[in-house]
């Protein structure tokens, strides 16, 4: 009877044992508002930044053009200026928006482009190797919808998350991507409401910078940003030179010739389905 009872708690005591043993041993997912909290904290000493960089174009991985580019960029107001010049200093394009308004010049064509940057990415009257909205998503990582965001996949370094949108009654996986513990986006992938892959961001060779003279404060950006449209088989590499992260945005105001062709995106693309 002693043995029994011996044996019985012998028992009870290495199931209870190793049940504590597997739950130390097994790793905790890191949740999605964790994540954002991470990928927000990264961000948080720097609100804009003014950088010099080159810009080279790929079609189908064999190098087409690059252009020398002057980059000014506020997160919080969702403000851009890109302008770019090739070679013998020709200017090739100027690019401005606040929020979800925009402006391309485009100098070849003698035409200035305004409307919304969603329309402007999927207008047909437009031909631009860089889709202004998919420079406007490898700026800055888009914010996580808690809600609509799940953990795909983690080890110790990286988290995999899938984020979900809806279109109509259609709910599909719009966007993927890859944070690293500390922060950083490395990797992003958009779909389509098929669920197709439309933009692929690649952000490598993250480099500590001072955020200025007065202060120890480092702000960590990439250095390299690949961005790749798939269905047209191009790629864009913005390889930052010199980043510097002024006080204020510098407002610029776009001036052009005054026989300049000025066109609204709606009437782009009204005139394309007549």
């Amino acid at each position: 009877m002693n043995f029994r009872i011996f044996f019985i708690l012998f028992a009870s005591f290495f199931l209870v044992s190793n049940f504590s043993y597997a739950q130390l041993n097994t790793p905790v997912l890191p949740t999605v508002g964790k994540i954002a909290e991470q990928i927000e904290n990264r961000r948080s000493d720097w609100t804009l930044f003014k950088a010099k960089l080159m810009l080279h174009f790929f079609q189908e991985d064999e190098a087409k053009a690059s252009c020398f580019g002057q980059l000014s960029y506020d997160r919080i107001e969702e403000k851009i200026v890109l302008s770019c010049v090739g070679t013998q200093n020709k200017l090739l394009f100027i690019f401005k928006t606040f929020d979800r308004r925009f402006e391309l010049y485009l100098p070849a064509s003698q035409t200035v482009y305004e409307g919304n940057i969603f329309a402007l990415n999927d207008s047909p009257d437009i031909d631009s190797h860089l889709k202004p909205l998919d420079l406007y998503r490898a700026l800055k990582p888009f914010v996580i919808p808690l809600n609509e965001a799940f953990v795909e996949r983690a080890d110790k370094t990286h988290t995999g998350i899938k984020i979900y949108s809806k279109y109509h009654e259609n709910r599909y996986v719009s966007r993927k991507l890859v944070a690293t513990s500390e922060g950083d986006v490395p990797f992003e992938i958009y779909y389509s409401q098929k669920e197709m892959p439309v933009t692929v961001i690649r952000r490598q060779n993250y480099r500590r910078m001072p955020l200025s003279k007065d202060t120890k404060t480092k702000v960590v950006l990439p250095a390299r940003i690949d961005i790749e449209s798939v269905a047209s088989k191009t790629r864009t590499m913005l390889l930052f030179k010199k980043v510097d992260f002024p006080a204020r945005f510098e407002e610029q105001e776009m001036t052009y010739p005054e026989n300049v062709q000025k066109v609204t995106i709606e009437d782009a693309a009204l005139k394309s389905l007549t």
